[in-house]
């Protein structure tokens, strides 16, 4: 049988995923942020999920005031690692709005790579399986290897 894709709405996604119950922000702060992350915080201001945190809107307005996220980005969650997750203040010219930043390893942020949050969260997701899959084989290995 065929592997089928399946359309998952974010509020799903995030109601599966999130550690405590979503409370959203408040409708004049939502208008604050670009059009990209209105539908995230109407759902929840700051949630925590199993491979990260997306921040409130009070903590977006605080990171993002200094580069590299000023005055083209925001800077809506990170993961446990230092990886941040950005939103262009106004999507690209193929509508692209999301990316990551490392800050390790990237001194200015890459163009946007996803246009819609899901998208981005769901590749956060899908990247955070497959390292916990790799953790458990390793530690598998190394349990046969220490019998």
């Amino acid at each position: 049988m065929e592997e089928q894709d399946f359309v998952v709405d974010l509020k799903d996604f995030l109601e599966e995923l999130a550690e405590d119950a979503l409370v959203p922000a408040g409708q004049e702060e939502i208008q604050s942020l670009p059009v990209a992350l209105q539908e995230l915080y109407a759902l929840g201001d700051g949630i925590d999920l199993p491979f990260g945190y997306v921040y409130t809107i009070a903590q977006i307005q605080e990171a993002s005031k200094t580069a590299p996220f000023f005055p083209d980005w925001l800077v809506f969650g990170q993961d446990p690692y230092g990886v941040f997750w950005v939103c262009k203040k106004q999507p690209d010219a193929q509508g692209l709005s999301f990316t990551t930043w490392d800050h390790d390893f990237e001194e200015e942020i890459d163009d946007p790579i996803f246009a819609d949050v899901l998208s981005l969260l769901d590749d956060l997701e899908n990247d955070y399986l497959d390292f916990m899959e790799t953790q458990s084989h390793d530690l598998e290995n190394e349990d046969i290897e220490n019998e």
